[in-house]
């Protein structure tokens, strides 16, 4: 995928997907988002299931031993790291 950028909102990526029709076969692959005004992001995700590769920040749920991106019914909140 490869996207670089800015969020409008804290949350600057959301999966809210059916419980009886999850999302499946999500690729994300080198994602930097960050929040416009300087707070911290986070990543949301409902009933979406996928792998991931390289930097995705802020970072997703994912389980190492079935490869899977999942959260369920929560968000998690990252601290944006700044360079002098």
């Amino acid at each position: 995928m490869h996207i670089r950028g800015t969020s409008a909102t804290e949350e600057a990526i959301k999966f809210s997907c059916s419980n009886s029709m999850p999302c499946e076969g999500l690729y994300l692959e080198d994602i930097q988002l960050w929040s416009r005004k300087g707070k911290r992001t986070r990543a949301f995700c409902w009933e979406a299931y996928g792998t991931s590769s390289g930097v995705v920040y802020p970072p997703v749920s994912i389980f190492p031993s079935e490869g899977f991106i999942k959260k369920y019914g929560s968000s998690e909140t990252y601290s944006i790291l700044q360079s002098s």
